[in-house]
């Protein structure tokens, strides 16, 4: 006969048991859900987290390439490049967007509203790639935003070329003009491969030719610390202009026959022929 002492002891181990059994299961699948874990980390997910770790302390800023310059019939120059000064500003480096938008504003005269919406168009942009807020910036605008630089450290000033058109007078229709590339223009497949940011022809000849106007942009290798300031430059391939293009237009006999219609107070069209031919 068993003894009421092993009883006890029977039925202590049988309630045991299913807790035991219970906890054994739950540890398996704690460690089967880390297993799981690491592998997506490792191999699913392995060049998200590699590219993650490379922006870390490597980063890639593009060098904006030179459009093309435009000639008349005599290689006389309808179109070309000068240097301008733009404010940037890098968003990973931005505490508070909101403080910093309206004191631009207020340094520099440009409305909030024009400033948010350069902001808006370019969210997709890389958190590290400085954005141009306030292009072909003048003097003023500039040393207000460096005597600023305080309590704005996230804007920059980059030097980078826009068009001149010397002959702003003559043919103005016909040139056209360009500006960053919008939404509508990066869903065509005329600009695929372009960058948003990027700046594009929008009318007239710089728009028609802009394929061939457009030139390579370069690219600039840097080394960041942390929080994303640049302490060194570890390589840099230059940007390659545009194609240059010649038209048939003759500046001086287009202007002549602006100025006439012109002193004459009305508007027309000109046809010139050449009664030798």
């Amino acid at each position: 006969m068993r003894t009421e002492l092993e009883t006890h002891g029977d039925d202590r181990r049988d309630n045991m048991t299913l807790p035991l059994a219970l906890l054994r299961t739950a540890v398996v699948l704690a460690f089967a859900a880390l297993a799981v874990g690491f592998w997506r980390l490792q191999v699913v997910q392995y060049d998200k987290y590699h590219q993650l770790a490379e922006n870390n302390h490597q980063r890639t800023l593009g060098l904006r390439a030179p459009r093309g310059v435009v000639f008349d019939r005599d290689m006389g120059v309808l179109i070309e490049n000068r240097n301008s000064l733009n404010i940037s500003l890098v968003r990973e480096q931005v505490d508070d967007l909101e403080s910093t938008i309206s004191l631009l504003s207020e340094v520099s005269g440009v409305p909030v509203a024009a400033l948010q919406s350069v902001m808006d168009r370019s969210r997709r942009a890389p958190a590290y790639q400085p954005i141009v807020l306030i292009p072909d910036a003048t003097i003023g605008q500039v040393s207000a935003v460096a005597a600023h630089a305080l309590e704005m450290p996230e804007l920059v000033v980059q030097q980078l070329p826009a068009r001149h058109y010397p002959a702003t007078e003559v043919a103005a229709h016909l040139f056209g003009y360009v500006g960053e590339v919008s939404d509508s223009q990066l869903a065509s497949p005329e600009f695929d491969g372009v960058r948003s940011g990027t700046v594009v022809g929008k009318s007239g000849i710089e728009s028609i030719y802009n394929q061939l106007l457009m030139g390579q942009d370069g690219a600039r290798h840097v080394v960041v610390d942390a929080i994303g300031r640049e302490i060194d430059t570890i390589g840099e391939t230059a940007p390659t202009e545009g194609r240059q293009l010649q038209l048939t237009l003759d500046y001086d006999l287009q202007a002549a026959a602006e100025a006439a219609f012109k002193a004459g107070g009305f508007d027309g069209g000109a046809v010139v022929l050449d009664p030798r031919s």
